[in-house]
């Protein structure tokens, strides 16, 4: 097993989180109309849709795959992929889609010489950001 992919994992996992426990702290400040411009990471944010923007230019490619279907039919996508890093380590999550929207959500690690595995150290309620953090992209035609 790769300590160096699993602290990867755990990493990415904990930030994600982060981001979204800030996403829904702004707009819950937003709807209560007392907004005030918030630090995350360094950064200092005046909305939470800039917030949203920056989670938008994290991952390194946003791709959807479809099931088995007959030449020349129509499909919709069913899966989705979500790249956040590559090499040694490498991460990503992936899941299934329900009309377009991200049902699942599953963090995988890859390191040098091991295939795709599923990090299984998360919390629940990392489980419900990395969820949460999937549903921000669109993944339609």
């Amino acid at each position: 097993m790769s300590e160096h992919a699993i602290n990867n994992a755990k990493g990415h996992a904990e930030s994600i989180t982060a981001m979204i426990q800030a996403m829904n702290q702004a707009d819950e400040t937003e709807r209560l109309g007392n907004f005030i411009p918030f630090d995350y990471e360094g950064e200092t944010f005046e909305d939470s849709e800039a917030l949203r923007e920056r989670a938008y230019e994290g991952p390194l490619e946003v791709s959807v795959r479809s099931g088995w279907h007959a030449p020349g039919g129509e499909s919709e996508p069913e899966e989705y992929l979500i790249l956040l890093s590559t090499g040694g380590p490498a991460l990503r999550i992936v899941g299934d889609l329900d009309r377009g929207e991200p049902a699942t959500a599953e963090l995988q690690w890859q390191d040098w010489g091991t295939l795709w595995t599923r990090h299984h150290d998360t919390t629940t309620e990392e489980d419900t950001a990395i969820l949460e953090y999937a549903r921000l992209f669109y993944f339609g035609e």
